[in-house]
């Protein structure tokens, strides 16, 4: 995920890992991923957060988990992975 532009997240609520990428230079908006090992293959579960959670106590945030932004994050995801999959470096 680092060679992607992501950078290694652990959320200090909760401790679950994850990686996010900021698209300006701001904590936020950024797309945010986690990644389930399932054996023989790897899932990312990618999202775009739009701003950080509106009042204190509340983990929930403006998450985009659709939408031509997370597709195309998708899809540039995507490519890397058969890139690095056919031996590129």
């Amino acid at each position: 995920m680092q060679r992607v532009g992501y950078h290694f997240f652990v959320d200090p609520n909760t401790g679950k890992e994850s990686y996010t990428m900021r698209t300006g230079r701001h904590f936020y908006p950024r797309f945010h991923a986690y990644t389930e090992d399932k054996g023989d293959r790897t899932v990312i579960d990618v999202h775009f957060d739009q701003k950080q959670a509106s009042y204190e106590g509340q983990r929930a945030h403006s998450g985009e988990y659709g939408g031509p932004q997370v597709e195309d994050e998708g899809g540039r995801l995507q490519r890397w992975i058969d890139y690095y999959a056919g031996g590129g470096e």
